[in-house]
């Protein structure tokens, strides 16, 4: 009875121990890896697995429940963005499209490499052959959880729209950039409620993430957006892109 005494209270002491006491490590720009909040569908691996249902808000890296659609909407600190487009190359004999790279989109045409007008089907020379490519725009969002900030444990995330949901991703584009600018407003001026619709078409059913205008947001929750903005803006960050990883892309082409 008295070593199950004693252990109680050394794992009491562990768990009351402070995080300086575990010592310091040196961390790097580099190291940093900016998940992506995820709308499950039929085919995404957490579903298949039995750790997620169709329609779910989840983090590519923990796997942590978000918000649900047409049911548990949550909301976001948007503070920056980027244009891209995801390579698609179709693979032989299957006919698949695979990930193959991302490029960034450079919308001045006197800027070396203009790409903005390019074709949304193409073919490149990979690996000395003529391949057939997708272009797909995309469209990211750098955000912050209103939530996880007042628990003082917020990273970022980023949040993608695309395909059938990039006319979205151009609604929260204008909102940040356009609309509040013209007030004199940051990008975050205004958290974003995120929701998700059910659509169907010839590949299957699956659902559309969808942006709201919320609640004006807190003074210093744009203060430590405007922070994460900085830290980001002035170097390259790694995301945890999920598409590289898939076919098809669940088939919302």
């Amino acid at each position: 009875m008295a070593n199950i005494e004693v252990k109680k209270q050394q794992a009491v002491e562990v768990a009351e121990m402070s995080a300086e006491a575990w010592g310091t490590h040196d961390v790097s720009q580099n190291d940093l890896i900016i998940p992506q909040i995820l709308v499950m569908q039929g085919l995404s691996v957490a579903v298949s697995d039995g750790k997620a249902v169709m329609g779910e808000f989840r983090c590519s890296l923990t796997n942590k429940l978000l918000g649900k659609a047409e049911s548990s909407s949550f909301e976001i600190i948007p503070f920056m963005s980027q244009e891209v487009f995801t390579i698609m190359r179709q693979e032989m004999p299957s006919g698949n499209f695979v990930y193959h790279r991302t490029d960034a989109i450079i919308k001045n045409p006197m800027q070396k490499g203009y790409n903005d007008n390019l074709p949304w089907e193409d073919t490149e020379e990979i690996d000395g052959r003529k391949t057939s490519i997708k272009r797909i725009r995309r469209y990211n969002f750098f955000c912050l959880l209103p939530s996880e900030i007042e628990a003082g444990s917020a990273m970022p995330y980023f949040i993608s729209f695309k395909s059938t949901s990039v006319k979205e991703g151009k609604k929260l584009f204008n909102l940040m950039y356009i609309r509040n600018a013209s007030a004199k407003l940051p990008p975050c001026a205004y958290k974003i409620k995120i929701d998700a619709t059910k659509t169907k078409n010839d590949k299957g059913t699956f659902y559309v993430p969808t942006v709201e205008q919320a609640d004006k947001t807190k003074q210093e929750h744009v203060t430590f957006a405007y922070e994460w903005f900085k830290r980001m803006s002035n170097t390259e960050v790694k995301l945890d892109e999920v598409e590289k990883d898939a076919t098809e892309f669940n088939g919302q082409f």
